[in-house]
């Protein structure tokens, strides 16, 4: 049984929404990790699958990339019923 903070073990489409919009704006992992107050470490987790980022933390990834809330959390909705 994998631990409750993972989820479909590959990148999914969250994970895909999130590098595009990262490499977009050019920005870095560390940057994001700094607007979200998490490691580098985190970041990549999340980027590739390997982390749920909770509720609060998708608003404010949305924000700092730049798009709707609606569209991380149709990426998210995809990835935890298993479909990447």
């Amino acid at each position: 049984m994998r631990p409750a903070h993972t989820w479909n073990g590959g990148v999914g489409r969250l994970g895909r929404l999130l590098v595009r919009s990262r490499l977009k704006l050019g920005r870095t992992q560390e940057w994001m990790a700094s607007k979200l107050n998490r490691s580098r470490g985190a970041i990549v987790h999340m980027e590739n699958g390997h982390r749920i980022p909770s509720a609060h933390r998708l608003r404010r990834i949305a924000k700092c990339y730049g798009v709707e809330v609606d569209q991380v959390l149709r990426a998210f909705e995809y990835d935890a019923r298993g479909k990447s």
